[in-house]
């Protein structure tokens, strides 16, 4: 953690993306609280655009 190799793997794809000219791609099932991928992805330009909740609620 905290070596900047999920950094470093977002750039290298994102660049490899640009090259082949794709204008946009979708990274999904991120949870809310990994704040540190979402940052990465923020500074890339992403947005947050959906949010899935998974609920346990026990019944019976």
């Amino acid at each position: 953690r905290k070596l900047g190799i999920s950094a470093i793997m977002h750039y290298e794809t994102s660049k490899k993306l640009l090259s082949k000219g794709y204008k946009g791609a979708e990274m999904s099932w991120i949870l809310e609280n990994n704040v540190m991928t979402n940052r990465e992805i923020q500074a890339m330009g992403g947005k947050i655009y959906k949010t899935y909740r998974i609920y346990d609620y026990k019944i019976g």
